[in-house]
This record gives C-alpha cells, sequence and structure tokens, in this order.
C-alpha cells in the first residue's frame, strides 16, 4: 500500500480505531476521548524520556536511537554469532556457519526514539479522527504534513516538549450539557504544528515517520489478535 504523507494515515488509523472499538467497545458513560488524550500524554512523556538532552543531571544525555533486541526470525534485521560475537547480516547467514558453528540469534534492530514518536502519532491521529466526526471539513482545512518547521536546535527541545504538552492538555473532546459536540480544531492544528517543529529537531523525516507508523500499526493489529 502506497501512503502518500501524513494524511494518508488518519484513515488507516480509523481502521485500526474501530478494530479496538469492536473488540473493547466503551462502556455506558465512558470517556473515550479523556482516555485517548490521556494516552497522547503519556506516550509524550516517553518520548521525552527516550530524547534525554533535557536531562541536565545526567551524564548520559545521548538520544535513545539504537536498541537491539532478539526477535522471531521472520522479521530480524540481522543475526547476531554467540561464539565470535559479529552482527552477521541475513543474506550471510550461510556463510558465516562455514567458518563458525556458533549459534546465530536473530535480531531486531529498533529506534527507540522513533518508535516513541509514531506511538504518540498513533493518538494524535485517533484524536483528529474524533473531531472528523463532528466537523465534515476536518481534513480538507489543513496540509496535515510533517514540513519540518521549527528551529533544529537542540536547546530548543525542552521548550518544544513543555508547548506539546500545554497545548495537548487543553484539547478539548466530548459533549457539554447540551450534548452538544465540544472540539478545538485550532487547538489540535496547533499541536499537530508543534510536533511538526519537534521532528526536525529530532531528525525525522515524514518518509521515516510514515514507514515507522505502518510498522508499528501492523504489530497494534497483532496485538489486538493476540489479547494484548
Amino acid at each position: 500500500m502506497e501512503i502518500k504523507g501524513i494524511k494518508g494515515l488518519f484513515e488507516i488509523q480509523r481502521k485500526l480505531d474501530n478494530e479496538i472499538e469492536a473488540k473493547h467497545p466503551a462502556s455506558e458513560n465512558e470517556d473515550r476521548f479523556e482516555k485517548r488524550k490521556l494516552a497522547l500524554l503519556v506516550e509524550i512523556g516517553e518520548l521525552a524520556n527516550e530524547q534525554r538532552s533535557w536531562k541536565f543531571w545526567s551524564a548520559d544525555k545521548k538520544p535513545r536511537t539504537i536498541y537491539q533486541t532478539t526477535c522471531n526470525a521472520n522479521v530480524a534485521t540481522h543475526h547476531y554469532c554467540e561464539d565470535c560475537k559479529e552482527d552477521v547480516a541475513n543474506k550471510d547467514t550461510l556463510k558465516h556457519f562455514k567458518k563458525c558453528e556458533g549459534i546465530l540469534y536473530p535480531m531486531r534492530a529498533k529506534n527507540p526514539l522513533l518508535e516513541e514518536f509514531v506511538d504518540c502519532i498513533h493518538f494524535l491521529l485517533s484524536i483528529g479522527n474524533f473531531y472528523a466526526d463532528f466537523e465534515p471539513n476536518f481534513y480538507k482545512e489543513y496540509e496535515w504534513e510533517f514540513e519540518s518547521i521549527g528551529d533544529s536546535d537542540v536547546e530548543y527541545i525542552p521548550a518544544q516538549f513543555n508547548a506539546i504538552y500545554r497545548y495537548a492538555s487543553k484539547l478539548g473532546g466530548g459533549h457539554n450539557e447540551e450534548f452538544e459536540a465540544v472540539i478545538d480544531i485550532r487547538n489540535y492544528e496547533m499541536v499537530f504544528d508543534l510536533f511538526s517543529g519537534l521532528s526536525k529537531q529530532l531528525g525525522f523525516t515524514e518518509a521515516q515517520i510514515v514507514d515507522a507508523y505502518l510498522k508499528k500499526n501492523k504489530i497494534n493489529y497483532e496485538r489486538q489478535a493476540n489479547g494484548y
């Protein structure tokens, strides 16, 4: 499936949300919007924790962009030899056995910072789809692109995170006492813009974000199928 830009992810997210709603239907008077907003705020915190540059009290301020873990062979990005301690490309495993009989473990290389970023995007898109249910022109009135706006200086990252928290925490959703829809599209667009700026600060392109989102989306479907 070819996805062009961030805008194309809204419908993909809606399908996942529908899958989740079918398996975990909302109870009477349950406010799913507030739970989505809280989930977004939690994921923002987890993203900041992986970024680390703002931890002035720590000697380790390096962002967590590389992590390797064992995995199923069908999703391995490479293999690791227990004996010679080498990383072996998947295509070279047979060649490796000719010189070393060590056990090869399938490994998957991860970028925790990028994965946490797209976890935020999942819930950001989900909230956007909630707004779209009440505003027919929601998708048309904004570009919905990560154009790498904002300053890329790492020193601005704490302010960027704080701004995201400030505006995301004010996102309105649900209904008022007259059962009229209460939504805040302008505030939502501000949060989207701030994430766009943060993507530049973290060094992510839109293509990287889309690719990582689609990979995590597949995992989320697997989790639903496996009773996660």
